[in-house]
């Protein structure tokens, strides 16, 4: 199985104490390539790569009409349409985690409950980002088209989207050094302890 999140990015400084990575020690990013499509670490796996691949069309956008390469109408057209789904699939996803997975890991990994609070409060600071992004669509929506205020605030939201893409990036990834060897374990698709 391929994906994104098997690399992490360049120059990536590591977030969490080795306390919290001991489950990533045996299963680490190089062998999830080998976990099964349809287990629940590949779907978690798969679901991050269609948040990350969101937010690259939605950078894409931004950076054509910054470069002139679309105009405004163009951009409202395609990017409102984008960004709404991708939020949409952003809220869900991190109400999911916070009411229903994270308690559970808690629960089956205790020594991990203050990198998943971490999260937790990555997500607070998400949404605030997401509800900027949000006012700003539904500004655009609206918006005369023909008028000075146009440029303006497709402006604003592509400058967002270019700010908010890098935070969104870290945070899958810093869940998943969690969450993947976490569930990989769980359900027996990481070598025994003593391979590792």
């Amino acid at each position: 199985m391929t994906s994104q999140g098997d690399k992490p990015t360049p120059a990536r400084e590591e977030r969490w104490t080795p306390d919290l990575l001991v489950l990533r020690e045996r299963m680490p990013r190089e062998a999830w390539g080998t976990l099964p499509q349809g287990s629940l670490p590949g779907t978690w796996i798969a679901m991050h790569d269609s948040l990350r691949s969101g937010q690259d069309m939605l950078e894409r956008l931004a950076t054509h009409w910054q470069l002139k390469l679309i105009d405004a109408a163009a951009f409202r057209e395609r990017a409102l349409p984008l960004l709404q789904q991708h939020l949409g699939h952003l809220h869900g996803h991190h109400r999911l985690e916070d009411t229903h997975y994270f308690p559970q890991f808690r629960s089956i990994e205790p020594q991990l409950a203050k990198g998943f609070d971490a999260l937790e409060g990555d997500h607070g600071a998400l949404h605030g980002d997401i509800d900027a992004l949000e006012d700003l669509a539904r500004r655009l929506a609206t918006q005369d088209m023909q008028s000075p205020e146009a440029n303006g605030l497709i402006q604003q939201l592509a400058q967002a989207l270019h700010r908010f893409g890098p935070s969104l990036r870290q945070h899958l990834l810093d869940e998943e050094d969690l969450v993947i060897p976490l569930l990989a374990i769980a359900q027996n698709h990481a070598p025994p302890n003593d391979a590792a």
